[in-house]
């Protein structure tokens, strides 16, 4: 008995219901036994905050990189090892340089003396590494750029006792009692900062001054690194020149990090050799001046994003911003292969707040904070894709370091070559398309969930094809003549085991392909990176990702084949002479017919392989003379790119 269409997409969502959840559940058991091992390895004793840290990566430029915007520079690496400060800096004197006299006049109300609990003396030390040491120790300043500002690792814990205070009669001002001399700056996502104005000299700092010694440090690195900065003509020819500081503790001193800031060059620059490791993304291959600006003026956006405060809006950043965002609309909607991170819709949505009237000459942290993010992000994407040089990045799966078209000439592993006939040339297509995803270890997550919505449809698809196949397989058992003892009977019994075991498993291989595959949808650049990464890193390679996409489509064919090949037996063991002539010419039509696609792009594929050949020995290729090529419109595929991760 034939199910109904209902039925049939009945017992299809209870079955992938049932299987996911149960995926889930096996998660959740299999997640609660790992913590529980961890528990009960981890030693007995009070607990001891290791918070996270991050050695210092070595720095190096050459001063005329970041102090000015001459563009002859070369790059130099330091010999002192990595970690260690320059030679100048260690156990220097403090110098006679004097700051701004720092406001002491108490308050008119004594502030409310805090209760000594444990969570605030956490948050103490949390936020002020530096706050427990009491033996001297060496003091030493390191460069470091914006991107390792550690904000979004602090995880400060908020005390969940409440005090119960009184707010006196007609209070209308609640600030704190002393600020040291520093504003408390706020901000846009609600990050607490301090800042300090001298003259067109800021000072700004992430660390928690209302820690006394980290306040005290604060104060010598200060002076130390102005009074070093004032000896230096290009720095003192800039009129506007920001210092930013972060104090932390090694094992056995106490680190000034640093950076300073020329707004006027949209540059950020050091006192000493700067190792350009951490800015350049791990893009190989840059040397030019111009292109190492790209990545310095990418961390200049960072901290402006980080600080955006006291920031004034000049008219020509918001023109620039302006057009950066109408060409990459414009290319987004006219190229299928488009180097715009983004979406169309995302762009005409940010073009939207662009061309929004913006006060410029003036400050608003609001919109400096979204002009910064859109520019570093577009900065970025310029020195990740080689802009302005001769080997630019022209197409969003061109690669930089191989020769064109290199990759879709690249040979299978043994693995695809195994499983390609096996799988009906399923693996060998999925790789191709990840190749063209994963260009010189760099992926865009638009382009990234493009490819995983497409699969999930595919998947979702065959889900359809084989409940529908299972229940053809199940009705076909019960044909009474099936169930004679024949030579015939007993084969196609057997291919019709062998179909519905191959639909059970691509619909089973669909459901969790596809709950895995929605996870993975939501990822972002760094995740996404961060997975192909370590798949790529593996012994197979992209090679098994390449078959696990192919299994839904291959059980899904084998399912097709083996039940046609049962049909076959009955229709030809079974009946007489005159229904076998009346039926194998029919039966041959249709064969050819069905296997007219495979054919064709068989025969095409061999065509071109045939031509390329010919023309490779003629000395190389050459377009047809009758070959006429339109204009490219949008497609309606995705807009993507091939961004790099951390976007």
């Amino acid at each position: 008995m034939v199910l109904s269409k209902f039925a049939l997409g009945w017992l299809a969502h209870a079955f992938k219901l049932v299987v996911s959840r149960g995926a889930c559940c096996l998660r959740f058991i299999l997640s609660l036994i790992r913590r529980l091992f961890g528990l009960l390895r981890r030693p007995i004793g009070p607990h001891v905050l290791n918070p996270r840290t991050k050695g210092f990566s070595t720095y190096a430029s050459s001063r005329n990189i970041c102090c000015s915007s001459d563009p002859q520079m070369t790059i130099s690496r330091p010999s002192q090892p990595v970690g260690h400060a320059t030679s100048s800096d260690v156990n220097a004197p403090s110098p006679s340089f004097a700051l701004a006299p720092v406001s002491s006049n108490p308050p008119t109300i004594p502030p409310t003396p805090l209760p000594h609990t444990p969570d605030l003396e956490a948050n103490r030390q949390l936020m002020s590494p530096t706050s427990a040491s009491t033996k001297k120790m060496k003091k030493s300043t390191r460069p470091f750029p914006p991107d390792e500002v550690k904000r979004y690792e602090r995880h400060v814990r908020i005390s969940r006792k409440s005090m119960k205070g009184l707010i006196s009669a007609c209070t209308l001002e609640f600030k704190r009692s002393n600020d040291y001399g520093w504003e408390r700056c706020v901000h846009p996502e609600g990050a607490l900062y301090f800042c300090r104005k001298q003259d067109a000299r800021r000072t700004i700092t992430d660390s928690n001054l209302d820690d006394t010694r980290t306040r005290e440090l604060m104060e010598y690195f200060t002076r130390r690194l102005w009074n070093k900065a004032d000896k230096i003509d290009q720095v003192r020819s800039r009129t506007t020149v920001e210092l930013v500081i972060c104090v932390s503790q090694t094992a056995d001193r106490e680190v000034g990090q640093y950076y300073f800031v020329s707004h006027e060059d949209r540059l950020v620059f050091w006192l000493d050799d700067f190792v350009t490791d951490g800015i350049f993304c791990s893009v190989k291959g840059v040397e030019a001046p111009d292109h190492i600006r790209l990545a310095v003026e990418t961390q200049y956006w960072a901290h402006c994003e980080l600080y955006p405060n006291d920031v004034i809006i000049k008219e020509s950043v918001v023109e620039e911003l302006r057009d950066i965002l109408t060409y990459a609309t414009s290319e987004g909607v006219l190229s299928d292969a488009s180097l715009t991170p983004l979406s169309v819709s995302e762009l005409q949505l940010l073009l939207t707040l662009a061309t929004s009237p913006i006060k410029t000459g003036q400050e608003n942290k609001y919109l400096m904070c979204m002009i910064a993010r859109v520019m570093r992000l577009f900065t970025r994407l310029q020195f990740i894709n080689f802009f302005g040089q001769a080997g630019a990045r022209l197409n969003a799966d061109q690669s930089l370091y191989n020769r064109i078209d290199e990759d879709d000439r690249e040979a299978f592993s043994p693995l695809i070559k195994i499983f390609d006939p096996i799988l009906f040339s399923a693996p060998s297509t999925h790789v191709k398309q990840l190749r063209r995803l994963w260009v010189d270890h760099t992926i865009n997550v638009l382009r990234w969930r493009s490819f995983i919505n497409t699969l999930v449809s595919e998947w979702s698809g065959f889900t359809i094809y084989s409940t529908v196949m299972l229940a053809v397989d199940v009705s076909f058992l019960s044909v009474p003549k099936l169930n004679d003892n024949g030579l015939a009977q007993t084969l196609a019994q057997v291919a019709v085991y062998l179909s519905t075991l191959s639909a059970v498993g691509s619909l089973l291989a669909s459901v969790l392909l596809t709950n895995q595959s929605r996870v993975q949808g939501l990822q972002s650049a760094d995740q996404a990176a961060s997975y192909m990464l370590k798949m790529a890193q593996s012994s197979v390679g992209l090679d098994a990702l390449g078959i696990m996409f192919s299994i839904p489509f291959a059980l899904t064919m084998w399912g097709m084949m083996f039940f046609v090949c049962g049909l076959s037996f009955v229709v030809f063991g079974l009946g007489g002479v005159a229904p076998r002539v009346t039926v194998i010419p029919f039966w041959m039509v249709v064969a050819m017919l069905a296997s007219w696609p495979v054919w064709y792009a068989g025969e095409r594929l061999l065509l071109w392989t045939r031509r390329d050949e010919n023309e490779k020995k003629r000395g190389g290729r050459r377009r047809g003379s009758n070959t006429t090529v339109l204009p490219m419109t949008n497609t309606g595929g995705t807009n993507a790119s091939n961004d790099y991760v951390r976007f």
